[in-house]
């Protein structure tokens, strides 16, 4: 039959007020046996009155067998007024043991003094574990006194062929069941002066996880990284280096590894020098809520949750961050002096499903997505800073290299079914105002290429694609004045005005040049075109035919500059220059292959000086019949007929340049 005993009286509270919403937690310490059954170290609460009375009738478990005394820890956890406000509290009281009366006052019991035990010499390393509750049965019926997770046998005797000697955690002082692992086991003392090495070593040679009791600090000379088990708790380890995390492990082998492709098989590995290892599902199409628009988040289904509520910090300057303090929910400092990579956070996600029913150009976004880091930075006034990201990179005086941001990418579908695309980086901007610029350098170290497309691979060799009507300025400046944002535009810049009309170039607010594929595409601009050779050796403009034949150049050598009218291969190439009368263009002169000069206008002529030396020819003219001449002749003794064949030489000469003629 189970015993129970009746706990009357108040809960001695720190503060001795009246508690709001108090409670008190009594935690059964160890294993107890009431008959065939065994009792697991559990805990009940017990609400509290306002004037921290216990509630009438309320009973504890005692042990009815006699052989293990029963202790409870008895934790109190209450709310009371400080100042203006509410403050949350919680405190152990202190370990009761129950003795056989049937009624105890609670204050009595916590203020009774133990006898003072007697500390174990040392601590062996056997450990039985309970793999099954018959197993725990068997135990205690072969004289052994079980205790969490292990058997204890004053005689030292083996159980299952397993050496056990281990003695009861009541018998130290002013311990929890918590403690069952701990250094003051095996003799430590844990005041931070006394050389507690020893003790330390041999709990962690007897057990893969110790416990280091709140508010102890155990002494270890050398240093730390000699242990191997794994440490956590309220107190700490002091070797020659200093303290030690409050929580200490360290992995110095390959462990074995679980399949962490799946939650059932993630496991499997060896965890044992792993402070925290984690497994947390979420189930339940409703569990996450079922929201008809917007976003939902629900931190009561996270496997951790922090808020971090700040009201502090310093900024010295009151013109930049100089001087400037800062707040962090997590803060991890890796150092790294092995090979290969050291990461600070590394995550992996696996996504699959479709949303039923999903359609359209931007149905994609109604399927799951799988998100490494998301969030959002809220200005809760003017003038604060929103900064989604912030990486330093410091080389200090060392040769490394250095890459702010890595995307990987590996697609190999392009389907594009329901809209689905791949963008690198995507910027969106979706508030009334314009963002200042999408992307800045800045910086007094400079950048020796500002966006580099070298390496690129493009399926539509695009690497940029800009629409009609944007631009790109060539002497955009900082206006100075200190403003980071700031930039004036200025006035001279290369864009296409309109779709499919062509490239126009603007200096000073003045279009200067314009490439069109089609005379209809181009429109009337003003232009002062300047252009200087590499060298005074080749031509410095080139025009080409469709077929890539160049029919055009515009050259320098030497002192000599010249128009070619090329060919691009064996055939015979003319040079024509055309002008218009009254809106008709046609050839004004026309350069042949040979040198022919041709001015095939009528009433073309030719000035020197602005004096006609050459007009239309003269018609009427024949050729004279005889002998002509164009030898040399004396005025004072030439004849007719010495006269006449002279005038029939230059005659047939003015025939023969085309100045005259029939």
């Amino acid at each position: 039959m189970t015993s129970y005993t009746t706990l009357t009286g108040r809960a001695p509270l720190p503060s001795n007020g009246q508690p709001l919403d108090g409670q008190l937690i009594f935690r059964l310490s160890e294993y107890a046996v009431d008959g065939s059954v065994i009792h697991l170290p559990a805990s009940i609460t017990a609400v509290l009155g306002t004037d921290a009375a216990l509630p009438a009738n309320f009973q504890l478990f005692k042990n009815s067998e006699g052989t293990v005394p029963t202790y409870y820890t008895v934790k109190a956890r209450w709310r009371e007024q400080k100042g203006n406000g509410i403050a949350q509290r919680e405190e152990t009281l202190g370990l009761i043991e129950l003795g056989p009366s049937d009624t105890h006052d609670l204050a009595t019991l916590l203020d009774a003094q133990r006898p003072a035990p007697t500390a174990p010499p040392s601590f062996r390393r056997w450990v039985y574990e309970f793999e099954t509750r018959d197993d725990m049965v068997a135990a205690y019926a072969a004289g052994f006194v079980p205790v969490p997770g292990m058997l204890y046998h004053a005689g030292g005797v083996p159980y299952l062929g397993k050496p056990i000697e281990f003695l009861r955690w009541t018998e130290l002082p002013g311990l929890d069941v918590a403690d069952i692992c701990t250094p003051l086991h095996s003799g430590a003392i844990g005041d931070g002066v006394s050389a507690d090495g020893a003790f330390v070593s041999a709990a962690d040679a007897a057990f893969p996880a110790v416990e280091l009791p709140e508010g102890k600090t155990f002494r270890f000379s050398g240093q730390a990284s000699s242990l191997s088990s794994r440490y956590s708790g309220g107190g700490v380890i002091l070797d020659d280096s200093g303290k030690r995390g409050r929580f200490f492990s360290q992995s110095k082998s390959r462990p074995a590894v679980g399949n962490h492709n799946s939650v059932l098989t993630a496991f499997d590995g060896d965890f044992s020098d792993v402070p925290f290892p984690v497994e947390h599902r979420i189930t339940g199409a409703a569990t996450l809520g079922q929201p008809t628009t917007g976003y939902l988040y629900t931190p009561e289904t996270t496997p951790h949750y922090t808020y971090l509520f700040n009201s502090s910090g310093h900024n010295e300057s009151t013109t930049g961050n100089g001087g400037r303090t800062g707040a962090t929910a997590y803060r991890t400092t890796v150092f790294h002096s092995g090979q290969g990579d050291a990461v600070a956070y590394n995550a992996s996600v696996f996504v699959t499903g479709q949303k039923p029913g999903a359609s359209g150009p931007t149905g994609w976004l109604a399927n799951p997505a799988g998100v490494l880091l998301n969030g959002e930075v809220t200005a809760g006034s003017d003038g604060v800073y929103l900064n989604n990201l912030e990486i330093n990179l410091k080389g200090q005086t060392y040769d490394v290299a250095g890459v702010g941001c890595v995307f990987n990418f590996l697609r190999n579908n392009a389907t594009g079914a329901l809209g689905a695309g791949w963008d690198g980086i995507r910027f969106q901007s979706s508030g009334t105002q314009p963002v200042d610029a999408g992307l800045r350098f800045v910086g007094n170290g400079g950048f020796r290429v500002g966006v580099n497309f070298v390496e690129m691979v493009s399926a539509d060799s695009a690497a940029i694609a800009m629409a009609a009507g944007q631009r790109i300025y060539l002497d955009a400046e900082n206006p100075g004045g200190g403003n980071l944002f700031d930039v004036t535009l200025n006035d001279t810049w290369i864009g296409a005005p309109t779709p499919g009309g062509g490239i126009t170039f603007v200096a000073n607010n003045n279009p200067v040049m314009q490439l069109a594929a089609s005379a209809s595409a181009r429109t009337q601009i003003i232009s002062n075109l300047d252009i200087r050779a590499p060298a005074d050796t080749g031509e410095m403009v080139r025009v080409y035919n469709a077929a890539g034949t160049e029919y055009v150049g515009i050259g320098q050598v030497g002192n000599v500059s010249y128009i070619l009218a090329a060919s691009g291969g064996a055939l015979n190439t003319t040079f024509a220059l055309r002008t218009a009368i009254s809106g008709t263009e046609a050839d004004a002169l026309i350069v042949e292959a040979n040198g022919a000069l041709s001015l095939p206008k009528a009433g073309a002529l030719l000035r020197m000086n602005g004096t006609q030396v050459v007009g239309q020819r003269r018609l009427g003219w024949n050729a004279p019949t005889g002998v002509g001449t164009r030898s040399a002749f004396a005025t004072s003794t030439v004849t007719t007929q010495q006269l006449a064949e002279r005038v029939k030489a230059l005659i047939d000469d003015l025939i023969a340049h085309g100045l005259i003629g029939a």
